[in-house]
């Protein structure tokens, strides 16, 4: 190999090390904070952010595009520290069907310390158009209701995750449990657990005659609880979905 040539190659080597280090510092240079919406432009090639995340630390991060007939089509991808894709989400399906192009990784746990990297991109990959980003700490919310020996309670379930409800319950008290879909995107699974984490009943698909409940709805009856003790009620999906839920506890 020729002195000239050798030169030549070494030029573009470097000029490829150049490249990939201002890429990279390109990268780093929009930071993600709480609650701070931050507007990006999209186009040939997809934007990168950083965000420096704590070990169990849940996030939600959103697009929003204007409602114009040439808004991209957005996508979200989270990696670990790594580099290894942690999650990665489309559109957004609402509860009654409906599909939107925005796209949010909604309740996410951070596994590790560290700086996660988010990519935005198109969906095809060249759609261009300004982004909103915003990443928050969403809070957990559910209503109830007392009316003599009945509880009603409304809860939202996300994304791989459940939904726990816990009551003071007497010695030789009778519960029985109902868990209702009322976004009509849920299979609910029913589990029951007391103070010592000991599971005491488990209903996925009800077989009752009960006509208030739907197919996939899950039922635990005449449940007796035959000590003083805190019971936790656990709500999940059984693939996993997000939706809503009605839990109907009486005793």
């Amino acid at each position: 190999m020729s002195k000239q040539n050798l030169t030549r190659i070494v030029g573009i080597w470097w000029g490829i090390v150049l490249l990939i280090g201002v890429t990279i510092s390109m990268a780093q240079d929009v930071t993600l904070q709480p609650d701070s919406p931050v507007t990006i432009s999209i186009g040939d090639s997809p934007t990168w952010l950083s965000y420096d995340g704590t070990a169990d630390e849940t996030i939600t991060i959103t697009t929003l595009t204007a409602v114009t007939d040439t808004a991209p089509d957005t996508t979200l991808e989270i990696l670990y520290p790594d580099g290894h894709r942690l999650d990665y989400v489309d559109d957004i399906i609402l509860a009654d069907g409906t599909v939107k192009s925005d796209a949010v990784l909604d309740h996410l746990v951070l596994p590790i310390d560290g700086i996660y990297r988010i990519r935005v991109d198109s969906f095809n990959g060249v759609s261009e158009g300004d982004v909103e980003i915003l990443l928050t700490h969403p809070s957990e919310t559910y209503s109830e209701s007392t009316t003599e020996d009945v509880t009603l309670v409304n809860s939202e379930i996300h994304k791989l995750e459940s939904f726990q409800y816990t009551l003071e319950v007497s010695a030789d008290t009778v519960l029985s449990i109902l868990a209702r879909d009322t976004s009509g995107t849920l299979d609910p699974v029913l589990h029951v657990y007391d103070a010592d984490d000991t599971l005491l009943a488990f209903n996925d698909d009800h077989q009752s005659n009960d006509l208030s409940l739907d197919v996939l709805d899950a039922s635990i009856l005449d449940l007796i609880i035959s000590e003083d003790t805190i019971v936790m009620i656990r709500v999940s999906d059984y693939l996993g979905q997000s939706g809503s839920i009605e839990l109907i506890i009486s005793s």
